[in-house]
């Protein structure tokens, strides 16, 4: 049971969290690239926030996912039905750049505003606070400047991202927002699938436990 498993995935990163032990630095904790910034935090932990809690929260989102290429919108019939291999289906990655897509992400990140706040490593841009939806399309454009040049794998774009919502704090935010884009559970999602049936609020309870108390 996927939602089963992302309960014991949280409950073993509470428990190496409670964990005193001396300070592990890793900087692969948020990235397989060393060009992020070094975190301490102790091993255990370190493990099992990235396979552990990482896998949990991707299969839980990857349930029930179209096919790549394929949407509700498109309803193949006839002959087009038929194909000679399985259709390869989206990754959770895949998802949340169909949410960098959708919200103008590119756009964002490429003004000069945010440019130069990505330069000084400010959260403040003309002169407001970066809101929540800024700072994921922010964290979203970070991990792919830093993970595709390198052409690391959807696994490891995904590992980051949510690495980095916990150092943050935004886990629940920012799943929230994806969330809440009825468009991509009416286009990439089967009817049948979690999501679609739950609007991840459940799984989000669960890791507002989590966030709260790490």
């Amino acid at each position: 049971d996927l939602r089963a498993n992302l309960e014991v995935a949280v409950n073993e990163v509470l428990k190496h969290a409670s964990e005193q032990e001396p300070p592990f630095e890793d900087s692969d904790y948020t990235s397989d690239t060393e060009d992020v910034p070094v975190v301490q935090c102790n091993e255990k932990l370190t493990t099992s926030v990235r396979k552990d809690l990482a896998s949990a929260i991707r299969d839980l989102i990857q349930h029930g996912l179209m096919p790549i290429g394929q949407s509700s919108s498109l309803v193949p019939f006839g002959c087009f039905a038929v194909q000679s291999t399985a259709p390869k289906m989206m990754h959770a990655w895949d998802l949340i750049l169909k949410y960098y897509e959708l919200k103008n992400g590119y756009q964002y990140n490429a003004s000069p505003a945010r440019k130069l706040c990505q330069s000084f490593n400010l959260e403040i841009v003309g002169g407001v606070v970066t809101t929540p939806k800024q700072s994921l399309l922010s964290a979203i454009d970070n991990i792919i400047s830093t993970h595709t040049p390198l052409k690391r794998s959807p696994d490891s774009h995904f590992k980051a991202f949510i690495c980095a919502a916990l150092n943050e704090k935004h886990l629940v935010q920012w799943l929230k927002l994806i969330y809440k884009t009825r468009i991509l559970l009416e286009r990439f999602y089967q009817p049948w699938s979690y999501a679609a049936k739950t609007g991840f609020e459940d799984a989000l309870n669960h890791l507002k436990n989590l966030e709260l108390r790490l």
